[in-house]
């Protein structure tokens, strides 16, 4: 990126850049940048911060898709994904974590009150594959989140159950 590809506008983590801007101007293709900056403009605006749902951003997204299972608790953990009610995420069909690129955009909605992702793919399923991918990665992490947090509860009852009767026999 030039040193002369000043930032245009900023807002929460997103900025855009004049490059950016420019691809809006032709038939080009959107670029992470666009659609992250555009996900924290619905966020901020639309759904007025709201900490009921998440939208990761593309560059998030994309190295959650490529990145291996020990490494996504250090992402995702801050996230508090286990208690959004949607998590929407931008998937591209790039598939090397060395070089930018891939030909298609699709949205990942994960919906926790239909327990659910959801897919879509204005080209056919074409990110099928990335997003199966991506989702199954979240899916993991989540169903992990949310045992350890059920298994947690438990463990109180258990605890609680057990000082009452203390209490209870304690002359």
């Amino acid at each position: 990126m030039p040193s002369s590809d000043k930032v245009v506008a900023s807002l929460g983590d997103a900025l855009l850049r004049q490059s950016d801007v420019e691809l809006l101007k032709g038939p080009h293709w959107l670029n992470d940048g666009i659609i992250g900056f555009y996900f924290e403009h619905l966020h901020q605006t639309k759904f007025d911060a709201s900490d009921r749902l998440c939208f990761l951003s593309p560059e998030v997204s994309q190295f959650l898709k490529l990145a291996g299972a020990a490494e996504l608790p250090v992402f995702l953990e801050p996230l508090a994904l286990e208690a959004k009610d949607l998590v929407l995420a931008a998937v591209n069909n790039a598939t090397d974590p060395d070089s930018p690129g891939g030909s298609h955009w699709s949205l990942l909605i994960f919906s926790r009150q239909a327990k659910e992702f959801f897919h879509l793919d204005s080209s056919s399923g074409m990110n099928d594959m990335d997003a199966r991918l991506l989702a199954k990665k979240l899916y993991d992490f989540l169903v992990k989140k949310l045992e350890q947090r059920y298994f947690n509860l438990y463990a109180t009852v258990c605890v609680v159950s057990k000082l009452k009767q203390f209490l209870t026999d304690f002359p």
